[in-house]
């Protein structure tokens, strides 16, 4: 790893869903202790645990109407913009495909899809307005033969080949165009 890898998010400003626990908790302290500050937002209390220098916790639902906007005004109000969205929060449901209810399967696409959408559009207003948007962050789980997690990270506005009509096809190119 080259120094500008490990410098690469310093002075930037993240939010990252799903942050109180696993992959979401470890983000959060890699973006901090390379140099990134944080809005760390979850749906689970627990996040408030991660409150420190760099660090202001959210604890909201990111499937429900106002939390993308309220993780974008915090970002805005604590640290005065934003560079980075790591749409990590996701439910799943332990039930093979068959047994699953529609109950079931708009729980999970509530968070999994509706709330990365939600945070995505939110984030991709403000850093179009900045013209210095960074990055979107998709943790997509590719459910085939390995199980391998993918991380998917693209500026705002493209769209990964490999996934798709996936998590990060919020916008068609040409909406975000004047991020450069």
């Amino acid at each position: 790893m080259t120094v500008n890898q490990v410098n690469e998010v310093e002075g930037k400003v993240a939010i990252v869903t799903g942050a109180a626990s696993g992959i979401g908790k470890a983000t959060v302290e890699l973006l901090r202790a390379r140099g990134a500050k944080v809005i760390a937002e979850d749906v689970d209390p627990d996040v408030r645990s991660l409150k420190a220098d760099g660090i202001v916790p959210l604890v909201a639902d990111i499937s429900r109407d106002g939390s993308a906007e309220e993780a974008v005004a915090l970002a805005l109000e604590h640290f005065g913009k934003l560079d980075l969205l790591v749409n990590n929060a996701a439910r799943i449901v332990y039930k093979p495909v068959v047994e699953m209810t529609r109950h079931d399967w708009d729980y999970v696409m509530e968070t999994n899809v509706t709330g990365a959408f939600l945070h995505s559009r939110e984030a991709a207003k403000v850093m179009i307005k900045q013209k210095s948007g960074y990055r979107v962050l998709c943790l997509l789980l590719r459910l085939s033969d390995n199980r391998r997690l993918h991380v998917v990270q693209r500026r705002v506005g493209t769209v990964d080949p490999d996934v798709g009509a996936g998590a990060c096809r919020a916008w068609h190119p040409r909406q975000c165009d004047r991020l450069g």
